[in-house]
């Protein structure tokens, strides 16, 4: 799964359910594993560890992407006048750099092609 996708699942776990201070908590506000099946609201991190299976990779993705907006993930989310609304738009704002990423790349590589073939 590209990067972009699994941040597209994180983004529409936390807008079914978000919640503040553990990874994930179940349909009765109960701290459980973001891994469980019983996982319903999510953190940051604990989207992220849900989409991908793993809790160190989830985590390590989850915070190398937050850097692109300088910010680290569990302090963001867990503010305690962080609104969800701040949360989505977050996600939001680095799947707009991972995109713009992507565009320059691109472009690099257009012109690296129009320079080995005009030469």
């Amino acid at each position: 799964m590209e990067t972009r996708e699994i941040l597209a699942e994180v983004r529409n776990l936390i807008a079914k359910g978000w919640t503040q201070n553990t990874w994930a908590r179940d349909k009765r506000g109960i701290e459980v594993s973001p891994m469980s099946g019983d996982a319903c609201k999510f953190d940051v991190s604990g989207a992220f560890m849900h989409v991908m299976d793993d809790l160190d990779e989830g985590s390590v993705l989850a915070c190398e992407l937050c850097e692109k907006v300088e910010v680290e993930p569990t302090n963001f989310n867990d503010h305690p006048l962080r609104r969800k609304s701040e949360v989505l738009k977050l996600l939001d704002d680095i799947d707009r750099i991972l995109a713009s990423d992507e565009i320059i790349e691109e472009i690099c590589h257009q012109r690296i092609d129009f320079e080995r073939d005009g030469s």
